[in-house]
């Protein structure tokens, strides 16, 4: 129904680029993956994303050698 209405919006990639809409399952966010897997829906979108987007390859780097000593 979200992308029917995003279809028929006069500013759909404004309101695409401004907000993301996700939907999932309750067995889903109870499941193996919980709630932040890749179990979620988005409008616009096609396959599953998790619920927070993976951080660049850089900023993963970064994060993993810990706080400057």
């Amino acid at each position: 129904m979200t992308e029917t209405v995003f279809a028929r919006e006069l500013f759909r990639e404004r309101l695409l680029r401004a907000m993301e809409f996700s939907f999932t399952t309750l067995d889903d966010v109870f499941g193996p993956s919980g709630p932040i897997g890749a179990i979620w829906s988005v409008a616009g979108k096609s396959s599953l994303h998790p619920l927070f987007p993976a951080a660049p390859e850089s900023e993963a780097s970064e994060a993993s050698l810990g706080a400057p000593r």
